[in-house]
């Protein structure tokens, strides 16, 4: 049986709408004539080894996944494109969020803020935010850095005093908005990101050039089917754009000041 997944934004409060959307895909799919479609989806332990492996059909990654380690082992299938605020068509930032009682402050004066990320690993919650500081001219070399392990917990950390700053993927930040409002109440917008290629569905590299094709044709059928169109809109999911892997030359160097530097999440 193939793999699927779609695990970048399978929040709880949404996870309902992303087993309909994954119904959705399966069944187009399947009319786009692809064969073993999992009906149901995957909740993988170890993401990288279940991106790698040869069995995945399709699943969704982190930009900076995919640069640092997929590149080479998957091929990409298509980028989404979100209705979120803070996205333009394939591309999306992140917001920069403190608490809110916090004076407005400009981005260069972050640089010394105790921040809160959800991995060194995440390009929207720690490249992102390296890179904002960084277009403001100042350097990154913030007083704490506290690993939350997602966007909502950095949140909660910055709500609860223990962080100045987070930055969080604007399509997170939109879906929590929509579905789970009290989990972004208390904090105060003070800026976005520089833009970046968003997530991309992926498949793997054994995947050949007939079945990629069927994937993107099922694709198209599960983003113009009438009866989808309420997930759709709860996920934010407007359409996908087709993006070659050097449109994620822009996630690439904006990690290449902290992979200069040696600092924590260097290397690729």
């Amino acid at each position: 049986m193939r793999l699927a997944s779609l695990p970048m934004y399978d929040l709880p409060e949404i996870r309902r709408a992303t087993r309909a959307w994954w119904a959705g895909l399966a069944r187009a799919f399947a009319a786009a004539g692809l064969d073993d479609v999992p009906q149901i989806l995957t909740a993988p332990g170890d993401r990288s080894g279940h991106w790698r492996d040869r069995r995945l059909l399709i699943s969704q990654a982190c930009g900076r996944n995919y640069v640092r380690e997929l590149a080479g082992h998957v091929r990409l299938v298509a980028t989404p494109c979100y209705a979120a605020p803070g996205c333009d068509g394939p591309l999306y930032s992140s917001l920069l969020l403190a608490g809110a009682d916090s004076d407005p402050k400009p981005t260069a004066d972050m640089s010394r803020a105790r921040v809160a990320i959800n991995g060194f690993d995440s390009h929207s919650g720690w490249v992102a935010l390296c890179a904002a500081v960084s277009a403001a001219g100042a350097a990154p070399d913030f007083a704490d850095i506290r690993v939350t392990g997602t966007h909502a917990a950095s949140m909660a950390a910055v709500r609860r005093g223990e962080a100045d700053l987070c930055a969080v993927d604007c399509v997170t930040f939109a879906l929590l908005e929509r579905h789970a409002p009290q989990r972004v109440a208390g904090l105060k917008f003070m800026g976005r990101t520089p833009a970046a290629p968003g997530l991309p569905y992926i498949t793997s590299a054994g995947t050949g050039p007939g079945e990629l094709s069927r994937l993107r044709d099922g694709l198209s059928r599960a983003l113009e089917a009438p009866d989808l169109a309420s997930v759709r809109d709860s996920l934010f999911i407007e359409r996908c754009e087709v993006l070659a892997d050097s449109a994620y030359d822009r996630v690439r160097d904006m990690a290449r000041e902290i992979d200069r530097a040696g600092g924590p999440g260097a290397g690729s």
